[in-house]
């Protein structure tokens, strides 16, 4: 038998190179074993990432078994829906138009500054801002929740608290939270912690989002793409204002979200989204001189 085996051995190529193979063996095995783990460990972290990245208040609710968009804020599920199930009645279109080629609307909108001088002097009357807001009700959302909440702020302690606030917060976003790009980048609007329009503005909009809502019985409802509702429904109020004739400025300062609902008294389902000032620009208003993108840099056909 040993005699067969050292036969076998001695003339066989696999065995004669067998020293040779095996290291190659084990290389490729391992290489595989590694190849698994380190895929294993790539997807688990993919999962944990976009898990991350999701913002859990602007995340459609789904059901547990349906991927890892579901939130587990104990929404339980109602068979009847939160709109009602009316009847679907003919829609024929506009009533009104400013005029059908959108120039006047166009020429309107292309006048449109962010503006940070308000003349403390010119009142607002307030059923302007009232019908404004009105106009932003009727913006599309989705499931038809309309998450919004917009504070009107005319009091002038009210305003100085606001502007205490965002001030405050603003100093430490410019001199330690903001990257060196960041305010190099801010540097041509000339902006800085200072806010003095908050207050010399008439009026000042807060605007919430409303994470969740509530049924007739009081249950819990998820508000569906609530950021993305209440973005789309701020742009229809800016346009009702520049149609009003008056100017505003759009900001979102960084973390001043719970001080301001605190201030506010705003309830839990609701999260601090924009800040807009409103009113007349003053006569020596200056803005940055930036020119909009021309039609074929922002529009595709196909």
């Amino acid at each position: 038998m040993y005699i067969f085996i050292e036969t076998l051995c001695s003339e066989s190529k696999v065995f004669r190179y067998f020293l040779y193979i095996l290291p190659i063996l084990i290389f490729f095995v391992f290489k595989k074993l590694i190849s698994k783990q380190l895929y294993a460990v790539r997807s688990r972290n993919k999962i944990r990432f976009q898990k991350e990245d999701i913002d859990d208040d602007d995340t459609v609710q789904m059901d547990s078994h349906h991927g890892p968009c579901s939130s587990g804020r104990n929404l339980t599920f109602d068979p009847i829906p939160f709109l009602p199930e009316v009847e679907h009645i003919p829609y024929c279109g506009l009533n009104e138009s400013l005029d059908e080629s959108g120039d006047q609307f166009y020429n309107l909108a292309k006048n449109r500054r962010s503006v940070r001088n308000f003349n403390r002097e010119k009142p607002v009357d307030l059923a302007v801002i009232e019908k404004c807001i009105l106009a932003a009700g009727t913006s599309p959302s989705g499931v038809g929740t309309q998450p919004w909440t917009y504070c009107v702020i005319r009091a002038a302690d009210v305003k100085q608290q606001v502007r205490a606030i965002i001030e405050a917060e603003e100093y430490i976003n410019y001199t330690q939270r903001m990257s060196p790009q960041l305010l190099t980048d801010l540097r041509p609007l000339q902006t800085n912690h200072l806010k003095p329009y908050l207050t010399d503005a008439p009026y000042l909009i807060i605007v919430f989002k409303q994470i969740y809502g509530h049924r007739p019985d009081g249950k819990r409802m998820p508000h569906y793409y609530n950021e993305i509702s209440v973005s789309v429904s701020v742009g229809i109020l800016v346009s009702a204002l520049v149609c009003a004739g008056l100017s505003s400025v759009v900001t979102r300062p960084e973390c001043v979200g719970l001080a301001l609902k605190k201030l506010l008294k705003r309830p839990e389902n609701e999260r601090f989204l924009f800040v807009i000032a409103v009113g007349h620009s003053t006569d020596d208003c200056k803005v940055p001189c930036i020119e909009s993108k021309p039609l074929q840099e922002i529009m595709v056909t196909y």
